[in-house]
């Protein structure tokens, strides 16, 4: 059987809910899940004996309804989702996520063979295009708090996962999108040296750590002639690489 490679992935509003925010409903269901959580509960790392989890649900909630903030001179209570930019709301979120498609997988009927996911991004395989299309109208109608949506392989049988690249064959290879100029700072910039040279070493271990063999010669050439283009000196772009 042919495999085709389908990511699920949020698009910019696909956590969608009331007015585009993460509301409290969700947090309110995160909370919920942590407090139910008996890998938590048992795990004194995770939960000191002096903590209880019944504390923890307090705490989260003493966060979540004590969120203010300033806009023309005058202060607001916000009383729909958890405030953004706040660790806690992005770890409720996650817990939210984790939960749901942790319930789908082991709930569906005929779920993907493989399936990774991280943050609000996935990753999965499917027989074709049926398959995830049935997989993802089964992931929704779990709840409706949170919407998914399917992204397909591109013309070339290629699909982007974060920053990776992912072609028919499964390799592996860094993923810049449409509007990526390879512009960085440039060498004749007054930032201290050990920035530029932290800079060749980012790009070189990125490669080394993202390309599958096959591919890693090419994008060590193409980090070079980037670097080179940005105002970088050719010994010091191999010094570093090396």
């Amino acid at each position: 059987v042919q495999l085709h490679v389908a990511g699920f992935c949020f698009c910019r509003s696909s956590v969608r809910v009331a007015h585009g925010v993460l509301t409290l409903r969700i947090c309110r269901t995160s909370v919920h899940v942590v407090h139910g959580n008996s890998t938590i509960s048992n795990n004194k790392l995770l939960l000191p004996s002096s903590i209880s989890l019944t504390a923890i649900d307090s705490l989260i909630s003493f966060c979540l309804d004590n969120s203010y903030f300033e806009y023309n001179n005058q202060f607001f209570a916000q009383t729909e989702g958890g405030p953004m930019g706040s660790p806690l709301t992005a770890e409720l979120a996650e817990i939210r996520v984790a939960e749901l498609e942790s319930t789908a997988l082991h709930t569906s009927p005929d779920p993907p063979s493989l399936y990774r996911h991280f943050v609000d991004d996935g990753f999965a395989i499917f027989r074709d295009r049926n398959h995830a299309t049935a997989y993802l109208e089964f992931i929704n109608s779990l709840s409706d708090d949170l919407v998914y949506t399917l992204e397909h392989p591109s013309h070339d049988g290629s699909i982007p996962f974060l920053d990776i690249l992912i072609p028919n064959d499964l390799s592996t290879s860094v993923y810049r999108k449409p509007t990526h100029t390879d512009t960085y700072t440039h060498y004749s910039t007054a930032a201290p040296q050990s920035k530029k040279d932290f800079l060749i070493r980012s790009l070189t271990r990125r490669a080394y750590n993202i390309y599958s063999p096959q591919h890693l010669h090419k994008e060590l050439i193409h980090i070079k002639q980037v670097l080179v283009n940005n105002g970088y000196p050719l010994r010091n772009i191999n010094n570093n690489i090396s």
